[in-house]
């Protein structure tokens, strides 16, 4: 429900209430009718909130992680002295002048981009 909704609805109970006040008559049922209007308003626009809320959250479960974060860690977690002892050895030496392909594995967390803490 937009503002501007529940304001014309507060309104049109302040006006009911006035002329009842004023001595007039307005039958009760017509203002419990616009305060059930007010409160069926009311749960819609809760329930759609909670159902965007909902849809945001799963969007952020189910989506792919950010690459980026892990790629910061890694460059954060560098040391100057990272790989000395491969790129200065032999078989880097070797490899370098083959210009062979060299195939780099290992389980995740066992160094291949350097030390991380």
């Amino acid at each position: 429900m937009t503002t501007a909704q529940t304001m014309a609805i507060i309104h049109g109970l302040l006006d009911n209430m006035k002329v009842v006040m004023d001595g007039g008559e307005v039958s009760t049922s017509a203002i419990q009718w616009n305060l059930i209007y007010l409160n069926l308003m009311e749960d819609t626009s809760y329930n759609a909130r909670s159902g965007d809320q909902f849809q945001k959250d799963a969007r952020g479960w189910i989506s792919p992680p950010d690459p980026s974060k892990n790629h910061i860690i890694a460059r954060r977690g560098h040391h100057s002295e990272s790989s000395v002892w491969f790129t200065h050895g032999n078989t880097f030496n070797k490899w370098i002048a083959a210009g062979s392909l060299l195939w780099i594995c290992g389980n995740l967390g066992s160094g291949k981009y350097g030390k991380q803490e």
